[in-house]
């Protein structure tokens, strides 16, 4: 090997060493108090930057949607400037979608540079995934003694993360799920896909993310379907005619039901909303009846009006969501402009429109329960799957 090919193999092990602490040491580096969530991100964020800079600094020209990303920033930034939001809020801001933006930089320039290919993705995930399943066992059954052991609070039900970060249940269900789509738009055989979508809802059934058991097994149920289709020549609009009409059966026979249903929910909301501000914690749901009870919020109450991640202090504490923070700091402005960026990413490199509408759905729902936006191993993850679906020619056989 020559010179400059040894060189290149240094630099990339900065991003290395990137993966190895989103996906594998960074829950044990927490759990033995070595560092909170935020510094491991730090940790992380320096090896990318180093990573990104070596081989001729940072290239805007290889991020992709990079222009897109700095007109998203600059409606925020107007936003924090709108509802007088504070100093630090803008800080806080800024770290969060300095995290979210290395994400695309990372993925965008790995795959660019070949340090990430789809021979090497192939290979690695199943044997990734597959060493999930004995941790999340041990993690379920022993976490009594995790707990115990712990540095860092953590409760019974987050115990089962795998190597992911502490309480990471769901961002280890969601790299499954998008795995399972990437795999699909590769095109993989049926040996392949049947084994990687049994040790995906293993893992997924191990955690403890019921949003995410079922977001796995509908987001799944269409991939499926989508397949038989592809094996047995049926036109995909035949079996998606199929399926609306079945299901227009099933509603109209179960419309009395689901009527019930419905009032119910919308009773919880109402009480969600209403007592929010009554207790410690709010019902899950709060946010969303403010949506729908509370005052009309056109540009938000300020940064960090949500969670003050300095201080721990909550508006009213109803779990950590990207959907919830945005709407409550930014307003409804916010909200469409993250998630419209969001979805034109997706749209405009997914070349199957029905797998990009999947992708967006499952990032959407992912976000409505966890801050999305600074999980690296949600962001870069997804991010990656989508560039490298674009290159199938590449797929390992």
């Amino acid at each position: 090997m020559d010179t400059s090919g040894r060189f290149r193999l240094k630099k990339s092990y900065f991003l290395y060493l990137f993966l190895g602490v989103v996906f594998l040491f960074g829950g044990v580096m927490q759990i033995l108090g070595g560092a909170s969530i935020t510094q491991t991100n730090l940790i992380a964020l320096s090896l990318l930057t180093i990573y990104l800079s070596l081989r001729n600094g940072i290239q805007t020209a290889k991020i992709e949607g990079f222009y897109g990303f700095i007109f998203l920033i600059f409606i925020f930034l107007l936003l924090g400037t709108l509802n007088k939001s504070s100093f630090v809020g803008f800080l806080v801001y800024i770290y969060y979608f300095s995290v979210f933006f290395m994400s695309i930089a990372c993925a965008s320039i790995s795959v660019k540079r070949g340090d990430i290919t789809n021979r090497w993705l192939m290979r690695a995930a199943p044997i990734y995934l597959a060493f999930q399943i004995p941790i999340c066992l041990i993690q379920t059954y022993f976490a009594s003694h995790i707990i115990t052991l712990s540095r860092v609070s953590i409760s019974i039900e987050d115990t089962a993360s795998g190597t992911f970060y502490l309480a990471s249940d769901a961002s280890l269900a969601f790299f499954c799920i998008i795995f399972n789509i990437y795999i699909f738009q590769q095109k993989r055989g049926g040996r392949y896909i049947f084994s990687a979508f049994l040790i995906t809802a293993i893992i997924v059934l191990l955690t403890n993310s019921k949003a995410m058991h079922a977001l796995f097994f509908l987001a799944n149920a269409f991939l499926w379907i989508r397949y038989i289709a592809d094996k047995t020549g049926r036109p995909k609009p035949f079996l998606y005619a199929i399926l609306f009409t079945s299901s227009i059966v099933i509603l109209t026979l179960c419309s009395i039901l689901l009527l019930d249903v419905a009032k119910d929910f919308y009773a919880t909301l109402n009480s969600a909303y209403d007592s929010r501000l009554s207790g410690n914690a709010a019902h899950r749901l709060a946010p969303i009846g403010e949506f729908l009870f509370g005052d009309f919020n056109l540009i938000g109450h300020g940064f960090l009006t949500y969670f003050n991640p300095l201080t721990k202090e909550w508006l009213y504490y109803s779990g950590f969501s990207l959907l919830y923070s945005l709407y409550i700091d930014c307003g409804i402005i916010g909200v469409m402009a993250f998630y419209l960026f969001s979805l034109s990413f997706i749209w405009s490199r997914v070349m199957d429109k029905s797998l990009a509408l999947l992708l967006f759905f499952c990032f959407f729902i992912f976000s409505l329960f966890n801050f999305s936006i600074t999980d690296f191993s949600a962001a870069f993850s997804l991010i990656t799957f989508i560039l490298l679906g674009k290159q199938k020619g590449q797929a390992y056989a």
